[in-house]
């Protein structure tokens, strides 16, 4: 606002004209150094007038309201009676250059106080004032300063219209020593540091015309760099023909084969070992190797391509239902009534007996055929045969106990050693021995056996017929052993 300024004019100096009007009878004179005008008159007395306006008091004093500048704008200045004054006002005030305040005078003093949150900062402005009176500093990132092309960070104008320095991840800074496919790049903590140029990026050392991505200049590093319809760019970044060089690359799922090789790999449908690039077709699938074993396939899920054994228990073409399974460790064994020569000939859970794979002890059975020991015992097989030939030899071919020395018999055949004499098996007279009761006759003399000459030979039995027999009373097994013949009784007893 203008700062106000008034003048007044005393009686004391009255100019018109340019002239001074003063009483006839004054003397004017001139004091230099107080700026007084000094009247003399008739009488001797004086009167003065300062010609800075302020009256007769003697002293200097203003002439003009311009000399009464407080520099407060919110003040009215005046020149009065050769004095000062400055009248407070209320109303407008001078402008602190500020859009988001409003500029008052209060009581002879300047005040700016916020304007209504949300007004314009200027018409048409996208800009603000916000509660403290403050207009946000930007409205778009050119109101933040120009980007410096040496600097990992960006003048950016945020969401909340204030300038913030945003780091450029991956910036490309200026320089020179670096060479092709290197540069100087910043990282996500708004530091430089050298790096490869990214893939793509066009180069020329040698015959490389792009960069890998690695700090190097390659001739390729897409196969949409090479030409021709087989080429495609290696993992070595050279143009090259694919399926030929030895290497899982471009669209291939193996090494030269699968994609648009004309080779399968391992596991891919073929009818010929020639569709496949391991040269071995195995059940309709390229194979790894031949896989000709009754209990392997190619087609084993989590396996397929790879030679394995089928699970237990699988019956196959070679191992065929209802008599063979697979063991699951490649081998083919024989069912519950299978042919066999022996125990490896079978499931592990039976055994080869009388030519045919039976259950173990304990197998659930519903009859004795069922089982190796051919003992079902309330649907369960019970021990083998032989167990229940304590003192006996068993034969477990024919299922029979053959007798030991000195015990009955009804013909050779069920002896274990030696022959049937007189229904005992033993030794026979003239025969070796190394004890009596090795020898039929129950004489063992000089490792020979003999036919008992009396009852003395017999060591407490009875000599007949060459022959020592139990006497009446012993515990005995058959008739035979008995002198009377006779062997009876529970526990038997020769009579």
């Amino acid at each position: 606002m203008m700062k106000r300024v008034a003048s007044v004019y005393t009686a004391a100096v009255l100019l018109l004209g340019g002239v001074a009007l003063l009483s006839p009878a004054c003397v004017l004179t001139h004091d230099d150094c107080q700026d007084l005008l000094t009247c003399t008159a008739n009488g001797g007395g004086n009167a003065s007038a300062s010609s800075s306006g302020t009256g007769g008091g003697g002293t200097g004093g203003c002439h003009s309201a311009g000399e009464c500048d407080d520099g407060n704008a919110c003040t009215t200045d005046a020149c009065t009676a050769g004095a000062c004054t400055h009248a407070p006002e209320t109303g407008p005030g001078p402008s602190d250059g500020n859009p988001c305040t409003q500029d008052l005078c209060a009581s002879g003093v300047a005040v700016h106080t916020p304007v209504a949150t949300g007004t314009p900062c200027s018409p048409g402005s996208p800009l603000l004032c916000n509660a403290q009176g403050i207009c946000p500093p930007c409205a778009q990132n050119s109101d933040c300063g120009a980007d410096e092309p040496t600097s990992c960070t960006t003048p950016t104008c945020s969401a909340a219209h204030t300038c913030v320095d945003v780091v450029d991840t991956g910036k490309q800074l200026p320089d020179s020593t670096l060479g092709a496919c290197m540069g100087l790049y910043c990282n996500a903590s708004g530091q430089s540091a050298a790096g490869p140029s990214p893939a793509g990026t066009a180069c020329s050392v040698g015959s490389g015309v792009v960069c890998d991505g690695k700090g190097d200049c390659v001739q390729c590093a897409t196969s949409s760099q090479c030409s021709g319809a087989t080429a495609f760019c290696s993992v070595t970044n050279t143009c090259t023909t694919q399926c030929q060089d030895g290497i899982k690359d471009g669209n291939e799922t193996g090494i030269d084969c699968g994609g648009s090789c004309p080779l399968a790999c391992l596991g891919g449908t073929c009818t010929d070992g020639a569709m496949c690039a391991s040269g071995v077709c195995a059940g309709g699938l390229c194979c790894n190797v031949a896989c000709s074993g009754s209990c392997e396939a190619c087609n084993i899920a989590g396996h397929v391509g790879t030679c394995t054994s089928v699970p237990a228990n699988t019956s196959t073409a070679t191992c065929a239902a209802p008599t063979q399974a697979c063991n699951g460790q490649g081998t083919c064994e024989g069912l519950e009534g299978a042919t066999c020569a022996s125990n490896t000939d079978c499931n592990h859970n039976l055994s080869c007996a009388f030519g045919e794979c039976r259950l173990t002890q304990g197998g659930m059975c519903n009859d004795n055929l069922e089982c190796a020991s051919g003992q079902c015992y309330f649907q369960s097989c019970g021990v083998t045969f032989c167990g229940m030939c304590p003192s006996q030899k068993c034969d477990a071919t024919q299922m029979v106990c053959l007798s030991n020395y000195g015990e009955p018999c009804g013909a050779t055949t069920d002896c274990a050693k030696g022959s049937c004499t007189n229904g005992l098996c033993g030794v026979p007279t003239g025969g070796s021995c190394t004890a009596a009761t090795q020898c039929t006759s129950q004489v063992c003399t000089a490792s020979l056996c003999a036919a008992c000459a009396s009852t003395a030979d017999c060591g407490g039995r009875t000599c007949s017929s060459g022959v020592c027999l139990l006497a009446s009373g012993a515990y005995c097994t058959s008739n035979a052993q008995c002198n009377s013949n006779t062997c009876s009784g529970f526990p038997a007893k020769c009579g």
